[in-house]
């Protein structure tokens, strides 16, 4: 018990020693996290989410909301096509991702949200090959669900990323 309590203290100490680790919570003493809503002008505005949100803080942590087919002017593309929509939403995703300084080799967790009906295979043979093999694979969860935000909407993909400091 007190070698943990003793580690954790020197993790502690070594973690507010970081740059840009010095902004503390008065409560707690360890370091505040701080948050960046953005929306790049690659993708459509929305006053119901933020694209991405990053957290800055040991590492800079990227939530990408959920990523349709849309091009910035909020158009589908692809209706009716599960291939297309996959492709133009993970491009869609990479913009997200750019915004917040990050790239799909950051990627930690996507879930991939498909209406119920729709195969899943087309989905993610399009994930095995938009990214080259220097990526790895994300932690990765499908959902099937009954239907998305826009009833054209057969797919979407939302993601975590995580950039080390340097």
């Amino acid at each position: 018990m007190i070698r943990a309590v003793s580690s954790l203290s020197l993790g502690l100490v070594v973690l507010l020693t970081l740059p840009g680790c010095r902004d503390t919570n008065r409560k707690s003493g360890l370091p505040r996290a701080q948050v960046r809503h953005l929306n790049p002008d690659e993708l459509c505005k929305s006053s119901h989410k933020t694209q991405a949100v990053v957290v800055f803080g040991p590492n800079r942590t990227i939530h990408v909301s959920a990523q349709h087919s849309v091009d910035p002017d909020n158009q589908v593309i692809g209706a009716g096509d599960l291939r297309k929509q996959t492709e133009a939403a993970l491009k869609n995703l990479e913009y997200a991702l750019a915004s917040g300084g990050a790239g799909p080799q950051h990627l930690v967790k996507c879930t991939i949200y498909l209406v119920q009906g729709q195969p899943s295979e087309p989905c993610l043979e399009v994930l095995r090959n938009t990214w080259d093999e220097s990526v790895k694979p994300p932690a990765l969860t499908v959902v099937y669900v009954p239907a998305l935000s826009r009833p054209e909407f057969l797919v979407a993909i939302d993601a975590t990323a995580v950039v080390p400091l340097d």
